[in-house]
């Protein structure tokens, strides 16, 4: 089975994809794969050096994602180039661990934790579609205590992404983060147990 797992920024997706990893799942991230083809001579850095130029390199040829990420944020062309770049290039690694981990584990559940999964098209791709939502002031004060954002930038980042209300109508389930991480956590794995259940006694259909 592929469920994928998916949320706007500081929803506690992560954490959710964590739990279900510690409950047997392998995991796949799509966020840690983007850093590693994006990190000196992978296919994305390649291609983001041709596109955006050195310009947003930094000394040692990494990207600067705060200069690239500013360099987006506020135009929609430059945005639409990046993703068309590094999404199908992380959709080709992502369908590359799966055939890899169901031929060495069959039985085993894969989770796809992808931020912008639904805005990329996976989400039709997977068994069963989980949405972690969180309330736009837990949100916003996580960017702030975590990632010492400011409190009127986090806002815009959070506003400029696809709402969770829009999200949480193509989910197969909506886990609502508005508690503790270890609230979430129990959350994510009662959710887990009965969706296993469910496929034990009824079977679960592929899409991929």
């Amino acid at each position: 089975m592929l469920l994928g797992v998916t949320g706007g920024i500081a929803c506690g997706k992560t954490t959710v994809s964590k739990c279900l990893e510690k409950l047997g799942c392998v995991l796949i991230d799509a966020d840690r794969i983007n850093g590693e083809l994006s990190q000196p001579g992978g296919t994305i850095w390649v291609k983001v050096k041709e596109e955006f130029g050195k310009c947003i390199l930094l000394p040692d040829g990494a990207i600067n994602k705060k200069a690239l990420g500013e360099r987006i944020f506020n135009n929609p062309a430059e945005k639409r180039k990046l993703e068309e770049i590094s999404h199908p290039l992380i959709i080709q690694e992502e369908n590359r661990r799966i055939r890899e981990i169901g031929q060495k584990f069959p039985d085993k559940v894969i989770v796809l934790e992808a931020a912008l999964m639904i805005e990329a098209g996976e989400h039709r791709r997977v068994d069963k579609l989980i949405v972690v939502s969180a309330p736009m002031k837990k949100r916003v004060e996580w960017l702030f205590k975590e990632k010492g954002m400011d409190r009127t930038e986090a806002v815009k980042r959070i506003e400029a992404q696809m709402p969770c209300e829009e999200k949480a109508k193509l989910a197969d389930y909506v886990i609502r983060n508005d508690g503790t991480k270890e609230e979430l956590a129990r959350k994510a794995e009662d959710l887990f147990r009965g969706i296993k259940a469910k496929t034990e006694e009824y079977g679960v259909g592929s899409k991929h």
